[in-house]
């Protein structure tokens, strides 16, 4: 089993998707893509990073261990160094604030450092009141209106773009 097979295998015994691995390893989704399907070698960065976020071992990643599996027990306290990872971030930048005016951080700031946190995490678009009803709208459409939409749409996203 190569070493991006071995961490396709651990990211899905983990519960990841490849976005949230990717932002807790400080690489890219299409990065991770390209080690899990062995067409880029993880860069050493890569695989410390495997090492100090989850305590994955370095034998295993580089294939010297004789169990080509990783077990639940090889595992264990991930998460544990995942949440004291997570409260490293909270604490060192609500400090960071606290420094920076010279006060205390207010709830509504920790929800905004809390925010920034997960949107790393778990990226998502951001739609205003316009897109939201027109978003709507396209979602009560009967498949056969939505795909007449769509060409609508590439017709004109092709049309915008032509050189």
């Amino acid at each position: 089993m190569g070493i991006g097979t071995k961490i396709r295998h651990l990211r899905k015994k983990l519960s990841f998707n490849q976005s949230q691995f990717a932002a807790l390893l400080g690489i890219s989704q299409g990065t991770l893509s390209d080690i899990e399907n062995e067409k880029y070698t993880p860069s050493f960065e890569t695989l410390v990073s495997l090492n100090q976020q989850i305590g994955i071992d370095f034998n295993w990643m580089l294939g010297n261990n004789p169990s080509e599996d990783i077990t639940v027990k090889d595992l264990d306290g991930y998460e544990d160094r995942i949440t004291s990872k997570f409260l490293e971030f909270l604490t060192n930048e609500a400090l960071h604030l606290s420094h920076e005016t010279e006060r205390s951080v207010t709830p509504k700031e920790i929800s905004l450092i809390l925010r920034r946190y997960f949107s790393t995490l778990f990226p998502t678009v951001e739609v205003d009141a316009d897109e939201l009803i027109w978003l709507t709208k396209y979602r009560s459409l009967t498949p056969k209106d939505k795909k007449e939409v769509d060409a609508i749409i590439d017709l004109k996203y092709t049309m915008n773009f032509q050189v």
